[in-house]
């Protein structure tokens, strides 16, 4: 996702990434689990980050992810869930 983001003519979005990730990887006959968090700013407001989750961890916006609280999940029927989602580090 990295490679394709960096060849367009403009920044795509974290949800724009996850949920494209996540439409490959159902081409290619795997599924994740798209979350959506929120984070409280100092000043009151709120940050929102969206991150695609595989069967071993964070395949898009884990690093940002960090302080989130996962507030909407998504999951393909059928597809992998988020509890079965393994989220030790990989190294």
């Amino acid at each position: 996702m990295a490679r394709a983001s960096a060849a367009l003519p403009w920044s795509p979005s974290c949800l724009a990434e996850a949920a494209a990730a996540q439409v490959l990887l159902r081409q290619a006959g795997e599924s994740g689990v798209v979350v959506i968090g929120l984070r409280r700013q100092e000043g009151g407001g709120w940050d929102a980050h969206s991150w695609l989750l595989g069967r071993r961890g964070a395949l898009t916006g884990g690093p940002a992810a960090q302080g989130f609280t996962a507030t909407t999940v998504y999951e393909r029927p059928g597809g992998l869930r988020a509890v079965e989602v393994e989220l030790t580090a990989v190294d």
